[in-house]
């Protein structure tokens, strides 16, 4: 247990906050509930600004194509990018919002309340954050400290700082972060009960989600989860890949389409978008279907048939790219794919029948394990991790209690002395952490006095082509060229803490000097003060739709409730019916009530008319 000595007497929660869509549990009475937002599970990754309020999930979603500049989906996505980046760069045309450069990382200009201002993209997330953390509390009626967020493998070491620091501006505790296809192993044997079991096996999850692909590969052996590879797709292969191939094919190929230049046209292009979207869906489990785009253009509609065949056709080369990943899972761990024992697939996009024949001939007819909701299965593994972290009776799991999941760091980092154009290899990824390296260099000059080496993250050779992580200068004695030695030492906690520390010295020297990463200016305690302060303006918006929601929800039910006793003017409860409903309907008009307030009200309609629809028959 003291792997998980932090435990509070409050909810934890899981919390899958993906590209696409965001969903919530919570551990509690022996099982995972899944928290709807709106009657549904799934919450749009979507945060709209207007010229009155901010709409966050659902909402925001709905009036996506009115107002396509000023809703961003995906947030996540942008998570740390500079305009700097060519992927970015290439990615700017499919956008239909603004992204605008800054020093250290874009920004995502949006239009609210009759002003532009200009978001870091964790400012986004953490407005999402925020919500899901409010929803979650109203559910349970009870307080959430904090969090197991789940997260792609591939997210770079600055896209996890901006996580957390997302998370603290929501006044969230981040207690963990596990990667989405290990939050779905922990599911699948938590479901199977296999944790604890004493069978060793080895396992690979394969979570195809809307943005990206994940991967871990693991051996199980009674209460150890040991991760030995994780891999994912940095190319963004997942579902929205699949839908991008086909939005591009459709935009191209349609006459009216190509002569509009859709990619110019930012409503044209989300209408098209989330029509690809629905006929991808569709096509899971039908032959053929239609792309649908309503009032298109001039009022007239536009239908553009489409077969499971054509979308195969178009997105052809995609399978393989998914099962490189796989293979390079497969490389890192020295394993032969027949040694895995039980392949699981899950995310949204696994669900593409095209996906589900390249997994299964790989593995030469290995019947893959399908959790029973795919969607959730990361949000499942999220919420039962979670419940080490709560001391909250309810929301204990026994069989967590023993649980070790050991991890992996999934990238390499190098280093590069100033001026040198090739990268030196220090952490391989895949090693096993906690981990310590040390590595030496030397001087690249002669009589040189202050050496400079930077730290960076990825796999290529040019430092240009990885993600830098900070840099270091020291003062050194001066001496010919390569004979002033500086030790790095590299120590790597693990993913679920402070996770990376560098610190460098010159050999003899008693002087060690710590690097400052990229990501501590923007994650610094008064810059998280700053836009917990500038998050406050949202916060207000999002309290008030609330009880609008609570508001509209209660007086729906009276109404519901008045129509359902004028059947029952005879019967002994009609007369306290009517007057509960008479002493309800004043309350709402005459009481300026918060959320809980309406809550409450009504729970207690439903207690009291819930008895007399109990009543059936004597009605």
């Amino acid at each position: 247990m003291s792997q998980y000595s932090k435990a509070v007497d409050d909810f934890a929660i899981g919390i899958d906050l993906g590209s696409s869509k965001t969903s919530v549990g919570i551990f509690r009475n022996g099982r995972v509930e899944m928290i709807p937002d709106e009657g549904e599970n799934a919450i749009p990754s979507c945060v709209a600004f207007t010229d009155h309020t901010v709409l966050v999930g659902q909402a925001a979603r709905s009036q996506a194509i009115s107002n396509p500049r000023d809703t961003i989906a995906d947030p996540v996505r942008w998570l740390g990018w500079s305009l700097k980046d060519i992927d970015l760069q290439r990615k700017l045309a499919l956008l239909p919002f603004d992204i605008v450069s800054a020093r250290t990382e874009a920004l995502i200009k949006v239009r609210y309340r009759k002003q532009d201002i200009c978001l870091r993209p964790l400012e986004i997330v953490a407005v999402i954050l925020a919500h899901v953390k409010r929803i979650a509390e109203n559910y349970l009626q009870g307080k959430v400290s904090g969090a197991v967020i789940t997260f792609s493998s591939g997210m770079s070491l600055s896209q996890r700082e901006m996580v957390k620091a997302a998370a603290s501006v929501a006044n969230l505790q981040l207690w963990a972060m596990l990667s989405d296809s290990t939050a779905c192993i922990i599911a699948h044997e938590y479901i199977t009960s296999s944790i604890g079991s004493q069978k060793d096996r080895t396992v690979m999850a394969i979570n195809v989600g809307s943005a990206r692909t994940d991967i871990t590969l693991a051996g199980i052996d009674g209460d150890y989860i040991d991760e030995r590879a994780v891999a994912d797709h940095t190319d963004d292969l997942g579902g929205d890949f699949f839908v991008r191939r086909v939005v591009n094919h459709i935009a191209k190929a349609t006459p009216r389409l190509a002569a509009l230049n859709t990619f110019d046209n930012p409503r044209v292009l989300r209408q098209l978008q989330a029509a690809c979207k629905t006929a991808m869906h569709d096509l899971s489990f039908r032959t053929s279907t239609t792309i649908h785009l309503n009032s298109f253009l001039g009022g007239r509609d536009l239908d553009v048939p489409i077969s499971r065949g054509d979308f195969e056709e178009i997105c052809s080369d995609l399978p393989k790219l998914l099962l490189d990943r796989v293979q390079r899972a497969l490389a890192d761990a020295d394993l032969d794919k027949s040694r895995i024992d039980e392949v699981i697939l899950a995310g949204g996009a696994s669900r593409i029948p095209m996906v589900q024949v390249a997994v299964s001939d790989f593995f030469n007819g290995k019947p893959f394990s399908k959790l029973s909701n795919v969607d959730e299965a990361a949000t499942y593994g999220a919420s039962v991790f979670a419940s080490l972290f709560s001391l909250k009776p309810e929301a204990r799991l026994d069989r967590m209690k023993c649980l070790l999941l050991l991890d992996v760091y999934p990238h390499s980092l190098s280093v590069a002395a100033e001026g040198n154009g090739v990268v030196e290899r220090v952490v391989v990824r895949n090693t096993v952490v906690p981990l310590r390296k040390s590595h030496l260099l030397s001087n690249v000059e002669n009589n040189q006095k202050w050496f400079t080496f930077a730290l960076y993250e990825g796999e290529r050779r040019r430092p240009k082509d990885n993600q830098l992580v900070g840099t270091i200068s020291l003062p050194i004695t001066p001496a010919p060229k390569d004979q002033t030695s500086v030790i790095i030492e590299i120590h790597v906690n693990g993913r679920h803490g402070e996770t990376l520390k560098v610190t460098a010295q010159e050999r003899g020297s008693r002087i060690p000097y710590e690097m400052k990463f990229i990501w501590a200016q923007q994650t610094s305690e008064e810059e998280i003060s700053r836009m917990i302060e500038s998050a406050r303006r949202f916060e207000h918006d999002l309290l008030e739709q609330e009880c609008i929601k609570a508001r509209n929800a209660l007086e729906k039910y009276v109404q519901g409730a008045r129509e359902f006793i004028e059947h029952i003017d005879r019967h002994p409860s009609y007369r306290p019916a009517k007057a509960l409903l008479q002493s309800t309907t004043t309350w709402i008009k005459e009481t300026d009530a918060e959320t809980r307030q309406y809550q409450a009200q009504l729970e207690n309609m439903r207690a009291f008319f819930g008895k007399l629809l109990d009543l059936g028959d004597d009605m």
